[in-house]
């Protein structure tokens, strides 16, 4: 399914990009590092980056609870900054990831890591995004 939206996502004819069913499995992921990332962000990061998260969690209400879609996050960059994300299936080359840049699109993953790279995972995901980006 995520492979699918983004190929198929259109940006300029239908910017609102499709919700995920994820799985028991993929929340539960997300509840377990929701609150370790969480505070990670409050100790670690820096000030505006700490600040910036803390700004995001209370507007999307983002909780161990409730994961976000990726187009409410998407919603909210184009509203308070002009920006958007753009859903995308896997790894882009360099060229591609600067290209969008360069007209205020961030490509953005939608899946969630696997069990098995709980804490860390070599490639993106919407953990990634969300607590990273």
């Amino acid at each position: 399914m995520i492979i699918n939206i983004s190929a198929s996502y259109d940006l300029i004819s239908s910017p609102e990009i499709p919700p995920i069913d994820y799985t028991k499995e993929e929340r539960q992921i997300w509840h377990t590092l929701f609150d370790e990332l969480s505070e990670a962000q409050d100790k670690h990061a820096p000030l505006p980056i700490a600040q910036n998260f803390k700004i995001l969690k209370e507007a999307l209400e983002l909780s161990n609870e409730r994961m976000p879609q990726l187009e409410e996050i998407a919603r909210y960059h184009r509203e308070t900054s002009g920006w958007t994300l753009r859903p995308v299936g896997g790894l882009l080359t360099l060229q591609e990831f600067m290209n969008q840049l360069a007209f205020k699109v961030w490509p953005a993953t939608q899946y969630i890591r696997h069990s098995s790279a709980l804490r860390y995972s070599h490639e993106p995901d919407f953990i990634h995004e969300v607590f990273g980006h």
